[in-house]
């Protein structure tokens, strides 16, 4: 694994774990896939390391030889920090409905094949994309890439429903703060009460906080992975009250008829009881 000196896990390999360690891994989660069926063409826009479930939609389509176009445009530092270089100029050439561009932020050289300097524009993607609108499309990379991204398909006019992120990494869970008694006044007045009917606790939950912050506070493990609302790792049934979120990627109808919420995404302002 290459080493991120900003990267989570992989300096956490790196400085922390050493050869026999016993590891605990969860499988992959979520809803940031592509198959045949889900459209007629796909867009892969990544930035950095988002590149990795990228390639697992292209080596899957290229595997089932699906002949419908595949446009794949990846940007990173130079040269030197491609990841997955050699197959994807090999399967570039291979299969003749991959498009495959690889944006260079920090080289100045002249543009040649699938390589471009500079980074990914809404120039770059109007002459690599044909009709971009109709397409589906994917984006995975840092936060700031992604919102660049999400703001020039914007003003391209591509419609919301088409596009599917997935943030990479995802943020750090919040510092612990000592939390008061449920009795206590001042700025906690505002607070409702969420109450985890299994772990027979309860905790203040504050506008801002999540149901999943607020369990963390009170050592009720609800588990999680993504804590921005792609994965589904939190979902947590609702017993009783409302709540609101602001991501709901992670859930289908389904899950929405049967009460289930996102542990990282629900906030409530009044009382609240949940399955955990």
């Amino acid at each position: 694994m290459k080493h991120e000196p900003q990267g989570i896990v992989s300096h956490y390999l790196h400085t922390q774990v050493k050869e026999g360690a016993l590891l605990q891994f969860t499988g992959p989660s979520g809803k940031f896939t592509f198959s045949e069926a889900d459209a007629e063409s796909v867009v892969l826009i990544a930035g950095g390391v988002g590149i990795t479930p990228m390639m697992s939609v292209v080596r899957y389509l290229t595997d089932r030889s699906w002949k419908k176009d595949i446009f794949l445009l990846f940007s990173c530092k130079d040269r030197v920090s491609i990841i997955f270089r050699e197959e994807l100029e090999y399967l570039q050439k291979r299969y003749a409905n991959l498009h495959v561009t690889i944006s260079l932020s920090q080289e100045n050289s002249p543009a040649e094949g699938i390589y471009l300097s500079g980074r990914i524009t809404k120039e770059v993607l109007n002459a690599r994309v044909p009709d971009i609108t109709s397409h589906r499309i994917h984006i995975c990379g840092p936060v700031p890439m992604i919102d660049a991204v999400k703001q020039i398909l914007s003003e391209l006019n591509v419609p919301k429903e088409n596009v599917r992120v997935e943030l990479f990494p995802a943020p750090a869970p919040p510092k612990k703060t000592p939390v008061p008694p449920l009795g206590a006044t001042s700025s906690t007045d505002t607070a409702a009460v969420v109450t985890f009917v299994k772990s027979n606790k309860k905790a203040l939950l504050t506008p801002d906080k999540s149901i999943l912050e607020a369990s963390e506070e009170v050592g009720v493990n609800i588990d999680y992975s993504c804590r921005v609302g792609t994965c589904g790792i939190c979902k947590t049934k609702l017993l009783t009250g409302s709540v609101t979120m602001a991501v709901e990627d992670a859930l289908d109808d389904d899950d929405r008829a049967r009460h289930i919420i996102l542990a990282c995404q629900a906030k409530a302002t009044g009382p609240v009881a949940v399955d955990a």
